[in-house]
């Protein structure tokens, strides 16, 4: 809705991102499989691969235009477009390639991304961009609630509610604060405009 009314493409950007992350957790918990699509077995084992895959092209994208990288960090803004073509290879090797290898493949990949936009966002706050603290620290939230699931996958933490929904309680987090950010970042270029046209 803030998209259609406000015609700002981070909007529309965030939202995609969403939805990509969000068939990625229905699917890895079984969820979309089970009250989407039931009878295709095919798509419910490669729904996982493409939701976070599709994140992974957008996650970069949506990073571009919310911190304005393309003016205020062009070295950022090239490595992130490196990353969003690195992910669409992931996607087209996801929909129409090994499942197994989609999923290797987008365990490096994520972790080139996240890195890559948590670096930028990092960057940029320490520049002043509008929303970039903000920024940082949705990412580093769902960044802990991956790692904390990692660690428990891999039996190094125990089990418990905390860990077992790790994911989902650092991914609801994170789009709470973007959307905070999202918030702060428009209230500021608001202000910039009111300036702008009193002088």
């Amino acid at each position: 809705l803030l998209w259609v009314a406000l015609r700002d493409r981070a909007f529309l950007l965030y939202v995609v991102f969403v939805l990509g992350v969000g068939i990625g957790i229905a699917a890895l918990y079984g969820m979309a499989g089970r009250f989407l699509w039931p009878d295709s077995v095919v798509w419910a084992n490669r729904a996982l691969c493409t939701g976070i895959s599709i994140s992974g092209v957008v996650g970069p994208l949506f990073t571009r235009a919310f911190l304005d990288t393309r003016r205020r960090a062009p070295h950022w803004d090239r490595w992130l477009g490196a990353v969003a073509w690195l992910h669409l290879g992931v996607l087209a090797l996801s929909l129409f390639g090994s499942i197994r290898l989609g999923m290797q493949t987008l365990s490096a990949t994520t972790l080139i991304g996240c890195s890559a936009m948590l670096g930028c966002g990092i960057a940029c706050a320490l520049r002043g961009v509008p929303g970039a603290r903000l920024f940082v620290l949705a990412w580093a939230v769902l960044l802990l609630g991956g790692a904390l699931m990692a660690l428990r996958n891999f039996g190094l933490v125990p089990t418990h509610f905390g860990t077992l929904y790790a994911m989902q309680i650092g991914s609801a987090l994170e789009m709470l604060l973007l959307s905070f950010a999202l918030a702060s970042r428009f209230n500021q270029l608001r202000r910039e405009k009111e300036l702008a046209q009193s002088e």
